[in-house]
């Protein structure tokens, strides 16, 4: 699926939202497409059990040197559910939960 998106944006030169992107902001387009697609994985292999997509994620994580994203991502979706759910934490807040995505987006300019 990633690489049909990755083709058709490249290859056919269509982009979803504008044509007169550049190639570079294609390129970004299609990272975050990406990556958001990998982060739905992971999420949704960590609360399915599927041991196997969740070894496909995080080795993707570790190709793309990311795996620091996947450990945030851990944190906020996982271990912040369960804190909320033994009633350690109160719920996150829209501020928290932008927090988060801009503690990801920190740590991929810092790379």
């Amino acid at each position: 699926v990633y690489v049909c998106v990755y083709v058709s944006l490249c290859f056919v030169g269509k982009t979803p939202q504008k044509h007169s992107l550049t190639f570079t902001q294609r390129i970004a387009a299609i990272a975050d497409t990406l990556e958001e697609g990998l982060q739905r994985s992971f999420v949704q292999a960590i609360t399915s059990h599927d041991l196997l997509s969740l070894k496909q994620c995080l080795r993707t994580y570790a190709i793309i040197d990311r795996v620091g994203d996947a450990e945030v991502l851990f944190r906020h979706s996982v271990v912040q559910l369960f804190m909320q759910q033994v009633g350690a934490v109160r719920p996150a807040g829209k501020k928290e939960k932008e927090a988060g995505a801009v503690e990801m987006k920190k740590k991929k300019k810092e790379e």
